[in-house]
């Protein structure tokens, strides 16, 4: 196979095969924890500090995830070894884990539902464009601070790390 694999849901499927479903929540209300890391010599950096805090992230949101802290780890590792494969060994790997509280069962017609809601899963990586940052190694970079604060921590605890960039 000549493209990355995602691992999404329950199994892994080609990338250009893998969709959120547009009632996701993710989509819907832009609710989502998330993790990244990367590969050094196609080797996962800290990978089990990143789906630690993946897991606690995913618990202070409430989203209660079919895998494990092993299961993770093993469905990354398994796609680092299948999309490590599409780079070249001087390459490596962004590993992006996202999880979404699922469908919106409203929207999706099924409002009312006793079933559990089953969050969303995925796991994908792609090749980190070094190019791109060599500017910033060489010459640094212009920062910003935003006058724009953070939602309080009232609102949303500081420890998920969530995908919400809007505020």
């Amino acid at each position: 196979m000549n493209e990355p694999v995602v691992y999404l849901n329950e199994g892994f499927v080609p990338a250009s095969q893998a969709h959120l479903n547009i009632y996701d929540l993710g989509i819907v209300l832009g609710a989502t924890v998330t993790e990244m890391t990367r590969t050094f010599r196609h080797e996962p950096f800290r990978l089990d500090e990143h789906v630690r805090r993946l897991l606690r992230s995913c618990k202070y949101a409430g989203f209660e995830l079919d895998l494990d802290h092993d299961g993770l780890v093993e469905c990354t590792r398994s796609l680092i070894e299948t999309n490590g494969r599409l780079i070249g060994p001087e390459q490596d790997l962004g590993v992006v884990h996202f999880v979404t509280p699922g469908e919106n069962r409203i929207y999706a017609g099924s409002a009312g539902s006793t079933v559990r809601l089953k969050p969303t899963l995925c796991i994908h990586s792609f090749p980190l464009p070094f190019s791109v940052w060599r500017p910033y190694f060489r010459q640094g970079a212009h920062v910003v601070t935003p006058s724009i604060r953070h939602v309080p921590p009232q609102c949303v605890d500081p420890k998920t790390k969530n995908r919400s960039r809007l505020h």
